[in-house]
């Protein structure tokens, strides 16, 4: 019987030697190639983080500085501010010396704006926050600084959708816009130009987290946003590289804290902020801040004076600095007080245990050679419960008032505060304590 024989396949020769030498080297090649993407990958990632870690140090140690600075600023700028007060209420009101004096007490008063930016840079103040529109705040802002640019520069301001509550600190806010809005005029300079102030809710995803600058600790979700943006000059790369830097300007005349607060008050409200600029095509600032109900936090002010009358007794100063305790001695004698002075705990607790009963007020200052205030504080409650005590520090108020929680007190005082409304907030507080018997 015919039929279709079928033959095997003959089988495939095995590799030779140099076939196999030749796959072995393409191999060899491919890996090497590979390996060499993986270091250059790491070593790019090694420099990155190499400058990260240096700008955090560098930024530690100008936070310690700024903390130190502010700190005796301060009190230089306290019995400065004072002293011009009470020349103020002794020279005639229509004499030339007033106008001098004023420009004194002006000349301060912005001096102590600045150890407030020098703080804020420091970033390790904790702010007191309330519920507030974030639409609102920037709107009356924006109308504000408006008033004050050229009229070659329009504002545009748009809010592009509804938006929740956050939880934020005004005052420190409107810094934030006022800084940004004179950077993005001073990029228009005198020429035709426009500003855009956008205000809304986005959804940020982990590459928009990533490109943040103070934003390490935020998640994906939906945020407020601010952005601000300008047609003027733009910046380079090598520019933007530094921007939030303290003490770097591409101005001559400027200090470099700025946009370094701006980062500074941005972190203190748990969000973040980015940049993106090109020569010649404008600048773009965007900020994300979490709305009220992911930040958690709550925090109440001290109770305001409603007026403020003439009253008699003494008040324990305890000021380890002299000039500031000389100072505020004048101001409360001026008043109609006498004073105790204490420059330390020690000082501070031997006058109230002796001078108790006739001590209507304190005035205790956070900082002290020896004694903790929480000790002077706990000792004062013992003896007289009820006495009005008033807390005065560098820090500010959440932060300053926060360091006795578990103790009454009747204010905090962050220097340099104005004579006037530390006497006022005195007499109250000593008023309501008489009525309440």
């Amino acid at each position: 019987m015919g039929g279709v024989r079928w033959s095997p396949m003959p089988a495939s020769d095995p590799p030779t030697p140099l076939e196999r030498i030749e796959v072995l080297e393409r191999e060899l090649v491919a890996a090497r190639s590979e390996l060499r993407a993986t270091r250059e990958a790491l070593e790019k990632e090694r420099r990155h983080r190499d400058v990260r870690f240096e700008r955090v140090a560098v930024g530690e140690t100008l936070g310690v500085l700024a903390a130190g600075v502010a700190h005796d600023l301060n009190n230089l700028l306290l019995n400065i501010i004072g002293n011009a007060e009470l020349v103020l209420r002794a020279v005639d009101p229509e004499g030339p010396l007033r106008s001098r004096v004023s420009a004194i007490e002006y000349a301060a008063s912005r001096a102590a704006e600045l150890a407030r930016q020098l703080r804020t840079v420091a970033s390790g103040e904790v702010v007191a926050l309330t519920e507030c529109s974030l639409a609102e705040l920037v709107g009356d802002t924006v109308s504000l600084v408006m008033t004050s640019l050229p009229e070659s520069v329009r504002v545009r301001f748009e809010v592009t959708s509804a938006m929740p509550a956050i939880c934020g600190n005004a005052t420190r806010l409107r810094q934030v816009v006022m800084n940004l809005l004179a950077n993005a005029a001073e990029a228009i300079g005198d020429r035709t130009g426009e500003i855009v102030v956008r205000v809304g809710v986005v959804h940020a995803d982990a590459p928009l987290i990533a490109s943040l600058q103070g934003g390490a600790e935020l998640g994906p979700g939906d945020y407020l946003s601010l952005e601000i943006s300008d047609d003027g000059c733009g910046m380079t790369p090598e520019v933007m590289a530094h921007v939030f830097d303290p003490l770097f300007s591409t101005k001559r005349d400027d200090r470099g804290l700025g946009l370094a607060a701006v980062l500074g008050i941005v972190r203190q409200h748990s969000g973040g902020i980015r940049v993106s600029s090109e020569p010649g095509r404008g600048t773009r600032f965007q900020l994300l801040l979490p709305p009220a109900e992911r930040v958690g936090r709550a925090l109440s002010g001290l109770r305001a004076p409603s007026g403020s009358r003439s009253s008699r007794g003494a008040i324990l100063v305890v000021e380890d600095e002299d000039p500031v305790c000389a100072t505020v001695r004048l101001a409360l004698e001026y008043a109609g007080f006498s004073v105790l002075a204490a420059r330390d705990g020690r000082s501070a607790l031997d006058l109230f245990e002796r001078c108790h009963d006739d001590v209507v007020a304190v005035l205790l200052d956070l900082t002290l050679p020896t004694g903790s205030g929480a000790a002077i504080l706990r000792r004062i409650r013992e003896l007289a419960p009820t006495v009005p005590v008033f807390l005065t520090g560098n820090h500010g108020e959440q932060e300053g008032s926060g360091a006795f929680v578990g103790f009454t007190v009747d204010g905090y005082f962050e220097k340099p505060y104005a004579l006037e409304a530390l006497t006022s907030r005195i007499v109250e507080a000593i008023e309501d304590q008489r009525r309440a018997g």
